[in-house]
């Protein structure tokens, strides 16, 4: 029987999800490679919108502001006939949606994985799946050539046919609407006011967001024409927006054109022993409220950490199946609102108002947000909660961004007040958890907490208020065992840590 090699984990997809997984092994320490089918990536044409989560997400590895120049920011979203909807909250570090074709997010993540290590091979496609109580075998196909990799695990992020879905023998429950969408680069005379906008009329919707060189990026979603597999054309398209927004609109002659399925579809099961799934292998839905994207890095967060952790032998028993606990109920929720949104466009109901209502409310989900990140026995007043970004100041002064310690993709765990005991304990689990000792600017933030543990995708794992020393060390301890694993430093060794009482933060 076939052995694995390192350890090592092969991730098929080269798109946003299967990059941010790739990024995540490579700071944990997981060696890993990224085949992908396509031998050149997919042209520069279409839009995405990262929301304030996932801009927050980005933030915890220090490389957003990147995706803050290559993007726009869009602070409101104007829905007619039901007045503007704010896409973020006034209190969050990022209140608006960032807006950037998605080649450049792509673009952005390979350069971070290839700087960490990853080598990502494009023009191989993935013909052969095998999997045996040590690990998997996989099948390649490139231009000149076909191989055998070996890996502990594979990861599936190879996007609507995957390709390691279909061979894992893996369902793809759903189905696609009977009719699509046309997507288009296009500059207007007189284009739809605001920065972004969406028009309903019976059966049609279109959703309109310029871009910095004065062209428009449009996604219009015709219910009343059945789909239909033909390349559209720039007269289809005049016709549509003619019947959108009037024929003043005067649209010039596009510089792309593209049509798009619709498909609501949503895998049974996210893990087949070895082999799991991620991204648009694992969920589709209506681009109707542009969540797509979102939920694709959203995963890769989620998955990246655990699997390092099974990799490298310390995750806590059943660790790997909370990825699809957490992460498939939040794509089900978004598949069943984009669902009701577009059901709305269909002919038979026409209810363009009801839309417009349906679509606010879609943009108000929080797609990184996992569900049942915490058990419900837990007790914690800010467990399963993003983390806040709150301000500390060091005891030898100073101050630190709560958000910006997590760029070593370790858990962090955070002491507030005078006494640093439980602190000690996380140098049991040197290479898992940063610890830090400080103070919290009165800001209600933090809430009167004593301490907290965050996960390394930015959620609170374990948080408490006491303020007794010895019930918080053993409260701290306790949290650490149970999220990070039995400690790799002798019980003896780890009492002389706490005893040491050290009087600054752990590094």
């Amino acid at each position: 029987m076939s052995k694995v090699i390192d350890g090592r984990v092969i991730i098929v997809g080269a798109g946003p999800a299967g990059l941010t997984v790739a990024a995540e092994l490579a700071l944990a320490g997981v060696a890993c490679r990224v085949l992908e089918r396509r031998p050149e990536p997919a042209p520069r044409h279409r839009l995405v919108g990262l929301t304030a989560g996932t801009m927050a997400a980005l933030s915890l590895r220090g490389c957003v502001e990147r995706f803050i120049a290559s993007g726009r920011q869009v602070a409101q979203l104007d829905i007619a006939s039901a007045g503007t909807v704010e896409l973020g909250a006034p209190t969050d570090r990022f209140p608006y949606l960032n807006v950037m074709p998605e080649s450049e997010v792509v673009e952005q993540l390979t350069a971070r994985v290839v700087g960490l290590g990853v080598e990502v091979i494009r023009g191989a496609e993935v013909t052969g799946l095998s999997s045996d109580d040590h690990g998997v075998t996989v099948l390649v196909r490139g231009e000149r050539r076909e191989w055998q990799e070996r890996a502990a695990y594979v990861v599936g992020c190879d996007g609507a046919e995957s390709a390691v879905r279909d061979l894992a023998g893996i369902e793809f429950a759903g189905q696609a609407y009977g009719f699509g969408a046309l997507q288009a680069e296009v500059r207007l005379l007189n284009p739809p006011p605001g920065d972004a906008t969406i028009h309903f009329g019976p059966g049609i919707a279109a959703l309109s967001v310029g871009w910095h060189d004065g062209w428009h990026r449009l996604t219009c979603i015709d219910s009343t024409q059945p789909w239909c597999e033909r390349p559209p054309t720039g007269e289809e398209l005049h016709g549509l927006l003619g019947r959108m927004y009037g024929p003043d609109t005067a649209p010039g002659q596009p510089r792309w054109l593209g049509r798009l399925r619709l498909h609501e579809r949503l895998a049974t099961r996210y893990r087949q022993g070895r082999v799991l799934l991620a991204g648009d292998a694992a969920h589709l839905h209506s681009p109707v409220g542009g969540h797509g994207i979102n939920l694709c890095l959203g995963d890769g967060f989620n998955l990246g950490w655990k699997l390092a952790a099974v990799v490298r032998g310390w995750a806590p028993h059943g660790l790997l199946d909370t990825y699809e606990a957490e992460r498939r109920p939040v794509a089900e929720r978004v598949i069943q609102a984009t669902d009701r949104a577009t059901a709305l466009l269909s002919p038979s109901c026409a209810d363009p108002v009801g839309a417009c209502l349906a679509v606010r409310d879609l943009f108000g989900l929080d797609t990184t947000r996992p569900a049942h990140a915490t058990p419900a026995t837990a007790a914690g007043p800010l467990d399963g909660r993003p983390v806040p970004d709150a301000e500390l100041v060091q005891p030898q002064g100073g101050t630190l961004r709560l958000r910006e310690l997590q760029r070593d993709g370790r858990f962090l765990l955070v002491v507030l007040g005078g006494d640093s005991a439980p602190a000690m304990h996380a140098k049991a689990w040197p290479d898992r958890v940063r610890a830090v000792v400080a103070e919290a600017v009165p800001s209600g933030r933090l809430d009167r907490l004593t301490a907290l543990l965050v996960r390394p995708d930015g959620y609170v794992a374990w948080s408490t208020r006491t303020t007794r020393p010895s019930v918080a060390a053993r409260l701290c301890r306790a949290a650490l065992q149970r999220w990070c694993g039995q400690n790799p430093v002798t019980a003896t060794a780890a009492a002389g840590y706490a005893a040491a009482g050290a009087r600054s933060a752990v590094r």
